[in-house]
């Protein structure tokens, strides 16, 4: 039996999600200092994208933090050792709360740091365009943001970041990948500290603001799209 294409269709299907699982774990290791240079996943930006879109969805997947893991631990402990057991464990908490805190912050730096440097002339030309290819790479990112909990300034945050990935001008390879998903995701309220750091960038760039405005108006189900996009093959903007 011979090659067939859906032997390459699941190949290519394996290696996407190798790729964000990859880029996942490189995330990680970045947060724990590993300065190791990211792995080079594909060899051409279009399988690089779609990797991207596998790690959108798998960072969506993630369950929320749990909250009622508070309740099981108080039916089961005796009811004596109960301050005790709270007391040991309030210093600790209050301790990880400041460094998750720090840490975020930082994370939401270095978003705000990465769409600082992004040429947004050239980003709201080719939003501004609405070729099938962008339009198509807009409405495949936008289609994992859950836009109806997501925050207005979370909302700006991540329309830059689809403006800036469809037109190629926002690496999404290596640890970059992850925090910039979770940023487009709003995960954790990341999106929201971007959104909040971004204003001053928005209110000095009429780019920015129109790239925003495009993405949103492609978004937006009330407002027809002039656009079809091709059905069979999605070719996303070269990066550089």
């Amino acid at each position: 039996m011979g090659f067939t294409p859906g032997d390459a269709l699941g190949r290519f299907a394996k290696q996407a999600k190798l790729a964000a699982a990859t880029l996942k774990a490189e995330y990680e290791a970045g947060k724990r200092g590993d300065d190791t240079p990211a792995a080079t996943l594909w060899s051409s930006p279009i399988p690089q994208f779609d990797a991207f879109l596998a790690l959108l969805g798998s960072t969506r997947a993630e369950p929320a933090a749990t909250e009622p893991a508070a309740t099981e631990p108080a039916a089961t402990e005796p009811a004596a050792t109960e301050p005790a057991a709270t007391e040991s464990v309030v210093a600790p908490s209050a301790e990880s709360a400041e460094a998750a805190e720090a840490a975020e912050a930082a994370e939401a730096a270095e978003v705000t740091r990465l769409l600082g440097e992004v040429d947004w002339a050239a980003v709201r030309e080719s939003a501004g365009s609405r070729s099938a290819d962008a339009v198509q790479a807009v409405k495949a990112m936008s289609a994992q943001v859950d836009w109806a909990k997501v925050q207005p300034v979370a909302a700006q945050a991540s329309s830059a970041l689809i403006a800036a990935v469809a037109a190629g001008r926002l690496p999404v390879g290596g640890r970059t990948g992850a925090l910039v998903a979770r940023a487009m995701l709003d995960q954790g309220g990341l999106g929201q500290r971007v959104g909040r750091q971004m204003v001053g960038q928005v209110r000095v760039s009429p780019d920015l603001r129109r790239a925003i405005d495009i993405v949103d108006s492609i978004v937006t189900p009330s407002q027809p799209d002039p656009v079809q996009p091709d059905p069979v093959r999605r070719t996303p903007p070269s990066h550089g």
